[in-house]
């Protein structure tokens, strides 16, 4: 949740109300009446870790209401019988069934949609016997969709939103007034304009918040020991766990899969298995979609949603990584396949490799889709002597294999490849919530006199240049990008329109940024090693406003 005035104000109003229980059931549509069989966990005692931490609901209760039987009414998160956690991921719930017993399901109510609480991304099922060895059995966010569909959440009744501290402030009014200025051309809030503010953020409430009881009854197997492994971001809330009973016969059957005795480093690995997966699934739905539209031959479209079929029957192994994964992309020989029938799409709609265009430099690059060719292929920049400034080419692969483009700058000041110009290969890396980032800049040193990019079957690599003339003659200087790996070779513009200015060493505009640099471990990656290193960095790029806890003043 971003703690905006309205936010604050917002649950301000929903801690005051929270203990109001006559409020009507926002979660009577997701509360089990007919279960498939009998609830084994009701009552059973449970292992929490981390524990709950956030201020609305958290209580001493916390440790039994997840087993009470008693679910939540009215708003889910400001109530004190719900379970909730903030910045604290994955959560590790163990029950405790008093005894080996048959399992066929498990259900986990939870709501979320509204506020940056989001749907949990993963929630895995581990039982364990006596020996307290765990085994996975599922991942249940996947195998309740796969027995009742995708997500529809239970909406909110309306006597919940009526409630007198559950109306949008003015502070919440004008601050998505202010949010939201291209929605609303008038200049000030009227009474006309501050009916319509409330219509459409009780809209938009309405339309973002509900419950959601994730929940299978198809398991077969058996333990004294269920945990649920839960990853979400930024909150994870839950009110209530339920397990059903299965056929007695089922304790004898031997648990699947290896033997996990450590849980905690188990969880630690759900957040990249559950990122490899979203990658390729998003990938494979993008890419089976752009295969499907007009003008795709037969042929094509048929090698293409059939290579898709296949790795997405291969999921499980697909998720597999070792001690040296990195969410660099493509992420492995799985998601090459995948982007590998991007290329044959390409090819289809004419594209050949590899294809050279431009994009606006601070576009993000789109990972699925077909280059946009339309634009004048030129590298262009403008700048003072002593500035840093950048400008950019894009590389895309339309073979079935991967590609190294070799090119050098010719024609500026300073002969070819000069040495105030720096030359990156931009790296695409996967993100926590799963949209694909062109933007680390690894460099790229010339050998033998030539620049080496790697272009991947199906991918576009952008190719970063960094300016930082310092001696050179002001003026508008015509060189030329030469690529000697084409067959017949290809050449393309390179200008820089040099000002005859200098950029001031010292700044009128002070740059900082929340570094916190003054301390070891604030930030996880910042390391005794690679201070002194990030320090440099920000200095060269001209951060002279650090940040810093208040104990360095």
């Amino acid at each position: 949740m971003k703690w905006t005035l309205a936010a604050v104000t917002l649950l301000m109003a929903a801690l005051a109300w929270a203990q109001d229980t006559a409020v009507a059931s926002s979660a009577s549509g997701t509360i089990p009446t007919d279960r498939p069989s009998e609830n084994i966990a009701l009552g059973a005692t449970y292992t929490i870790e981390p524990g709950p931490n956030y201020g609305l609901c958290s209580d001493p209760g916390d440790r039994e209401q997840l087993t009470d039987g008693v679910y939540t009414e009215g708003y889910f998160w400001a109530q004190l019988s719900t379970v909730g956690w903030q910045e604290k991921t994955p959560s590790i719930l163990t029950l405790d069934l008093g005894a080996v017993k048959p399992i066929r399901g498990v259900s986990f109510h939870t709501a979320a949609g509204f506020a940056d609480v989001r749907w949990p991304l993963t929630i895995r099922i581990l039982v364990a016997g006596e020996d307290r060895e765990f085994h996975e059995i599922g991942d249940l966010v996947q195998l309740s969709a796969e027995q009742h569909g995708p997500l529809v959440p239970t909406k909110a009744s309306d006597a919940m939103w009526d409630r007198e501290g559950m109306r949008f402030t003015n502070a919440e009014i004008y601050d998505h007034f202010d949010r939201h200025r291209d929605r609303y051309p008038e200049k000030e809030v009227t009474p006309e304009l501050r009916e319509r503010i409330l219509r459409d953020l009780n809209e938009q409430r309405a339309a973002q918040y509900g419950t959601h009881r994730y929940w299978t009854d198809r398991l077969r197997t058996h333990g004294r020991y269920v945990s649920l492994v839960v990853w979400n971001e930024p909150y994870t809330f839950v009110d209530e766990i339920e397990v059903y009973a299965g056929e007695p016969e089922w304790v004898n059957e031997p648990l699947p899969g290896p033997a996990i005795p450590d849980l905690k480093a188990y969880a630690g690995r759900l957040a990249i298995q559950k990122g490899i997966r979203t990658r390729l699934v998003r990938d494979i739905e993008a890419l089976r979609a752009a295969a499907e539209e007009e003008g795709v031959p037969v042929e094509t479209q048929g090698d293409v949603l059939g290579e898709l079929a296949s790795v997405e029957g291969e999921l499980g192994l697909a998720t597999a990584f070792g001690g040296d994964f990195q969410a660099v992309l493509p992420l492995n020989s799985w998601h090459e396949r995948v982007l590998r029938t991007q290329a044959r799409l390409w090819r289809a709609r004419g594209l050949e490799p590899p294809t050279f265009w431009r994009s606006n430099l601070w576009d993000p690059l789109p990972l699925i889709g077909t280059p946009d060719t339309t634009a004048e292929l030129a590298v262009e920049v403008h700048l003072m002597r002593k500035e840093y400034r950048a400008a950019a080419f894009n590389v895309s692969n339309s073979s079935d294999e991967p590609m190294e483009v070799a090119f050098r700058l010719s024609g500026l000041p300073g002969g070819d490849n000069p040495e105030y110009v720096t030359v990156h290969e931009v790296a695409w890396t996967d993100t926590r919530r799963g949209v694909p980032v062109a933007a680390a800049l690894p460099e790229v040193a010339a050998e033998n006199d030539l620049y080496v990019v790697t272009v991947p079957s199906g991918m576009t690599r952008q190719v970063w240049l960094t300016f930082h003339p310092v001696d050179v003659q002001p003026g508008t200087h015509e060189g030329e990008v030469v690529v000697e790996s084409v067959q017949g070779g290809k050449r393309f513009p390179l200008r820089m329109h040099l000002y005859p200015l200098d950029f001031p060493e010292k700044q009128s505009l002070h740059l900082g940024g929340w570094d916190y640099t003054d301390r070891i471990s604030h930030f996880r990656l910042v390391t005794e090693q690679n201070r002194p290193t990030i320090i440099e960095h920000l200095r060269e790029h001209l951060v002279d406003s650090p940040w810093a806890l208040k104990l360095a003043l």
